[in-house]
């Protein structure tokens, strides 16, 4: 017998997955921009090297308060960075991905 709770437990976990993931994203697009690692970061926001690990690879909640030391490093302002954790994203800080040229078609 199927279990009754399945549609609820389906529901709540693709709600979950859908949910953009843009501080992770912002982090990871601004440590390549800056040419930063984790260490580095850490190193700069005076924070563990296992935390910033964490949050890259998700095992870890964001915290905003440590999170706000990290905007120096990253060179963006404390408030664009706070408005990741809610899903916010900053397309001057992160930019949506560009198609190769050879994937763009056009009619004509």
């Amino acid at each position: 017998m199927p279990d009754p709770q399945l549609p609820r437990k389906i529901t709540a976990r693709l709600n979950e997955l859908a949910e953009p993931d843009t501080s992770r994203g912002t982090l990871r697009h601004q440590l390549t921009s800056h040419n930063m690692t984790g260490a580095d970061l850490a190193d700069a926001a005076i924070l563990p090297e296992t935390l910033i690990t964490a949050w890259l690879d998700g095992t870890s909640a964001i915290s905003p308060a440590q999170l706000v030391r990290c905007a120096p490093a990253l060179q963006m302002p404390e408030d664009v960075l706070l408005a990741c954790l809610g899903g916010g994203r900053d397309r001057s800080y992160w930019p949506l991905p560009q198609p190769a040229p050879d994937q763009i078609t056009t009619r004509t």
